[in-house]
């Protein structure tokens, strides 16, 4: 870290004026998404931006203080407000004038009348002349002045390749106010640097009416710089200076976030110190005349022109910490206090205070202000916003990912007291139960786009918890009880798992609600299997899960809580030989189960198939290891998916065996794994453009077995979603048969064959349903998209899983987002519990 040593040298100089920040001509900003991602306190009013809703337009809340705590007075959205419009990632205001972000394509202008905020106009990329693919990003205004910098996508830590070209330059776009009150676009303000390919110049902008401080954080290879620009004689922005740390280097990203005020300003490095992070304090002071000798540097005045420098006076850091923290991450400051975020910082994140008083600038050690009792990973400090003794401290990963707005009052004493926390309501689809929804003849079953299928119900991700909370869904099983035909929905989420009674598919109950394991933290990734009614649950990333064991039984006799939720319910064993896992395999026929991908301690099998005797369900025994070396990225044969039958396939040379066929990254891997002590691999088969073998499924008879790779759309190998079919009448030599390639370009995920039909969850297209009478020539006969607002391109959005073995006809998609879908193809009525 580097040490400030000549501050002691500017003693005398600094002494002449003190620090005092406050947000009077300079704008406020924040630039995230998210509730709470972008937080604004104004003269008794605080904004909190949400742009990142995933089913309802962004928004900005207006919350004003009613008796003893705030209430939401108004909301703000765009006039054409649709879904995705990202409304709400930056917030900046300036007087009577508020500038919303909608994320990188418009600046929307709003200005307060009497207790209003009216929507005065739309300052839209295509306004900005000359400029092609303009996106917009930090923004400033003070006075008739706003400025809008150019968003540049930073290259990874890691540096770019050798063949990558560097970002392009940063751009600043002025806009001024006419006597109309409509601001015009006036010119385009590029950076100074002589070569200023990715500079990042615009990443930050805080201004005054005559001047602004413009960030360029750089990038992997260039340290960052912060530009002071002025108004010239004819108007004009023109550059002034331009001042960085001694010894800042590359990476850091020196000028990511600036707070002015007046000539003092408070600029982040949020990589300074290898990821410790620091924000500087910068005075600028005018320069006596050629020949003043010592301590000839003044003070500056408010005024353009002149022979000024900015001197650094203080290096802020954190008291305690470490690297990674995030400190640096937002900033703001209201007259002695400078407020440092670390939404990282002790768990659940927090704010470091720093209190100065005089002249000289003694910084006090920094307080740490931090939520009390919110979850660990709550990001408190994501964004923030000090005005008149009031603080809004933003944390977008609380109330489970929904986010929501910690508020400060300072009292008579000066010490800063937290209030009740603001939380949004929740951002999900509605439930759609009590009604079969019939998919009509615009292919529409209310927003969800159909073909052939029928919805018979939707439960959100908040009836789905014992507490209503949202959380994002994924794997997802069934079991149908031998005692009077009754079936269940085993439905995975990234921190439990919920058991929910299909007995009238109308009217799904949830029952039951299975938390992740103690100790353990949510994950993407969790999955489920069963095995004489009981389900066997794992989860990947999730640090110490284990395999958790429940009794499906107990269903019979729980009965949902009185407002609708499930019970809270522990597991009945914890398998505690695995820690992560990415999924669980079971044979039923043969009583074994295989943990695979598993990480993170215990017996990883470097990934393979992990064999664990479950014939007794509630004390399971490890059985043994395989993996195929040859297979995998790693080349430790991790698996990523398998499944394992005893095989009645026309290899007659292994019928009666169990043979488990691995879906391992780079390659499938067939093996007998009949003697758990002396598994043995049979042969293993790569593809033209592997780019993530995924998972795959056998068809009844065993001699076909279909699989999809993850990632070859998204890495553009493939033009539509691509089934590889392979031919196992060899089991010693799998052959790939045929490459079908399907209607839409989504991303396959999860695949499962019953009789002739394949049923296909590929993310962003949700449910596909496909005829393979022909084994070699599949054909899409239904479908059912359970993602109505993304459209059918690669990515990692919408259906995870699908399973189609119900007698009853009902088909259970999972979707990440939007919750659980009830639904039938059109041909096969459903058949109801007697």
């Amino acid at each position: 870290m580097r040490s400030i040593h000549r501050f002691g040298l500017c003693l005398g100089v600094l002494a002449l004026t003190t620090l005092a920040f406050r947000a009077t001509p300079a704008a406020r900003s924040a630039e995230l998404m998210g509730f709470g991602a972008s937080v604004l306190v104004g003269d008794g009013e605080i904004f909190v931006g949400e742009a990142a809703n995933q089913f309802r337009p962004g928004r900005v809340y207006v919350y004003r203080k009613a008796g003893a705590g705030w209430q939401a007075a108004a909301t703000l959205t765009r006039p054409d407000a649709v879904v995705g419009d990202r409304f709400g990632s930056s917030l900046t205001l300036d007087g009577n004038r508020l500038f919303v972000g909608a994320g990188s394509d418009a600046i929307h202008q709003f200005e307060k009348q009497a207790d209003a905020w009216t929507h005065r106009a739309v300052i839209a990329t295509n306004a900005v002349t000359g400029a092609d693919n303009v996106q917009f990003g930090a923004v400033g205004a003070a006075g008739d002045w706003l400025l809008v910098g150019q968003q540049v996508i930073a290259a990874g830590r890691g540096g770019r390749g050798a063949n990558t070209p560097p970002p392009p330059p940063g751009k600043v776009y002025a806009f001024k106010r006419g006597g109309d009150g409509a601001y015009a676009f006036t010119a385009t303000i590029l950076s100074p640097e002589q070569d200023p390919a990715g500079d990042n110049f615009g990443s930050a902008i805080s201004m005054t009416p005559a001047a602004a401080l413009i960030g360029a954080s750089g990038q992997s290879s260039r340290a960052g710089l912060v530009h002071e620009f002025e108004l010239d004689a004819n108007g004009a922005w023109a550059r002034t200076r331009s001042f960085a740390p001694q010894g800042i280097g590359p990476n850091e990203a020196f000028g990511s976030r600036i707070f002015l005020s007046g000539t003092d300003a408070v600029i982040t490095a949020p990589n300074d110190a290898g990821g410790y992070g620091a924000a500087y304090v910068w005075r600028k002071v005018e320069q006596a005349a050629r020949g003043g000798g010592a301590g000839a540097a003044q003070p500056a005045t408010p005024r353009p022109g002149g022979n000024f420098t900015w001197q650094e006076v203080t290096r802020l850091a954190q008291a305690a910490g470490g690297r990674g923290a995030g400190f640096g991450t937002s900033i703001a400051a209201d007259g002695n206090e400078i407020w440092v975020s670390a939404p990282r910082a002790g768990g659940a994140g927090g704010v470091f205070v720093f209190t100065h008083d005089g002249p000289t600038f003694p910084v006090e050690s920094a307080k740490f202000i931090a939520p009390a009792s919110i979850a660990p990973a709550a990001a408190a400090g994501q964004a923030i916003s000090v005005r008149n003794g009031v603080a809004a401290v933003g944390a977008t990963s609380l109330n489970v990912g929904g986010g929501g707005v910690v508020i400060y009052e300072r009292d008579a004493g000066g010490a800063w007291k937290e209030q009740p926390i603001i939380t949004p309501v929740l951002d999900e689809l509605p439930a759609l139960t009590g009604e079969e929804r019939r998919c009509n003849s615009q292919g529409k079953v209310e927003m969800f786009d159909c073909a052939s299928t029928e919805l018979t119900a939707f439960l959100p991700p908040s009836k789905l918890t014992h507490d209503g909370h949202y959380i994002q869904m994924n794997d997802i099983w069934g079991w149908t009880d031998p005692r009077g035909g009754k079936e269940y929905a085993l439905v995975g989420r990234r921190d439990g798992s919920t058991f929910v009674d299909m007995s009238n598919p109308l009217k799904p109950v949830p029952l039951a609600d299975l938390p992740l394991t103690e100790g353990a933290r949510p994950a993407a990734w969790r999955d489920i299997k069963i095995y004489k009614d009981h389900a066997f649950i794992v989860s990947d990333g999730a640090g110490q899960h284990g395999m958790q064991v429940f009794d499906l039984t107990r269903l019979r006799t729980i009965t949902p809580q009185p407002n609708g939720q499930p019970r809270k319910v522990d597991a009945d064993y914890l398998y505690k030989e695995i820690a992560s896992a990415h999924n669980i395999v079971i044979n039923e026929e043969s009583g074994f189960a295989y943990a695979v991908g598993s990480s993170a301690g215990g017996t990883t099998c470097g990934g393979g198939l992990h064999m664990i005797d479950i014939h007794e369900p509630k004390l399971p025994k490890f059985a043994g290891c395989f993996q195929d070396n040859q297979t995998g990225r790693a080349g430790t044969g991790y698996s990523h998916d398998a499944q394992c039958v005893t095989y009645k396939g026309p290899d007659k040379r292994y019928k009666g065996h169990e043979i488990c066929i691995g879906s391992n990254e780079t390659a499938i891997s067939i093996a007998d794994v009949t003697d758990k002590k002396a598994p043995k691999a049979l042969s293993r088969a790569g593809y033209p453009n592997v780019s993530y073998t995924h998972q795959g499924w056998f068809t009844d008879d065993h001699k076909y077995f279909y699989v999809d790779d993850e990632g070859d759309e998204t890495a553009g190998l493939v033009k539509k979603t691509r089934t590889l079919i392979w031919d196992l009448t060899d089991l010693e030599n799998p052959k790939l048969a045929k490459e079908h390639l399907g209607v839409e370009a989504a991303s396959d995920h999860n695949l499962y064959i019953v009789g002739d039909y394949m049923y296909q969850a590929n993310y962003k297209s949700g449910l596909r349903i496909l005829n393979i009478k022909d084994r070699e020539n599949p054909r899409e006969v239904a479908y059912f998209d359970t993602a109505p607002y993304a459209d059918n391109s690669p990515g990692f959005q919408g259906a995870w899983s699908v399973y189609p073995y119900f007698k009853s006809g009902v088909i259970i998609v999972n979707s990440i987002e939007q919750g659980l879908f009830l639904v039938r193809p059109s041909d096969r009525p459903i058949k109801r519990e007697k």
